[in-house]
């Protein structure tokens, strides 16, 4: 069951930079912190180092949460995952748009209106509208990319929906882990839309 959207995910060259040009559209730092840079993640890495920084950042706007991620890497290459529109609307580039949208309405609980595929809920911070982008790049993303690379959600449930990704052509699945991130227990779990873009799930534990 996916509960709403947790954040989109910025990687970073330069943290204080793009901390300033983010809080012109209203968002406030929540919280700092290195967290642990799972192994498992390391393939879909320029070069792998044992922890990264992120600043969680707050919209009060009634935007969608934001990570900004630092990984210290000399990755210079830019994101071909996303690109944020506006306050609540995200731009997914896909190389397999009808997987995509399949994925999201069918999966995830999507409903298509027009060009968008909308998301809502009752808290403003869950709620975002995603319209796919037919694109013909070639070379895979990374999560370290620059720009945006990740799109999180909020679930329940998270070992029956990693079972369920293979059947939706999602691909290069890291298979669910735990994490702790501003004292809390997490479960975590990282895949390839069929499209070719990064999508996270996170799972409060108890």
């Amino acid at each position: 069951m996916i509960f709403g959207l947790s954040h989109l995910t910025y990687c970073s060259k330069n943290i204080a930079k793009d901390l300033k040009y983010f809080e012109q559209f209203n968002y406030k730092e929540f919280f700092r912190e290195n967290v642990y840079n799972h192994k498992l993640k390391s393939r879909f890495l320029s070069s792998y180092k044992k922890n990264h920084k992120i600043h969680f950042l707050k919209s009060y706007s009634n935007g969608p949460n934001l990570e900004l991620i630092d990984y210290s890497n000399k990755n210079e290459k830019k994101s071909n995952s996303f690109k944020f529109l506006n306050y609540n609307t995200l731009q997914l580039y896909s190389k397999n748009s009808i997987k995509d949208a399949d994925f999201l309405t069918k999966l995830f609980g999507f409903k298509k209106n027009g060009k968008n595929y909308s998301f809502k809920r009752s808290i403003s911070s869950w709620n975002i509208n995603i319209q796919i982008e037919d694109s013909n790049h070639k070379k895979e993303n990374l999560i370290d990319d620059i720009g945006f690379v990740t799109v999180s959600f909020l679930c329940k449930n998270i070992n029956k929906l990693e079972k369920k990704l293979n059947d939706f052509s999602c691909y290069d699945i890291i298979p669910n882990y735990e994490l702790s991130v501003n004292k809390r227990k997490l479960k975590i779990l990282i895949f390839k839309l069929p499209g070719g873009s990064f999508c996270e799930l996170i799972e409060n534990i108890k």
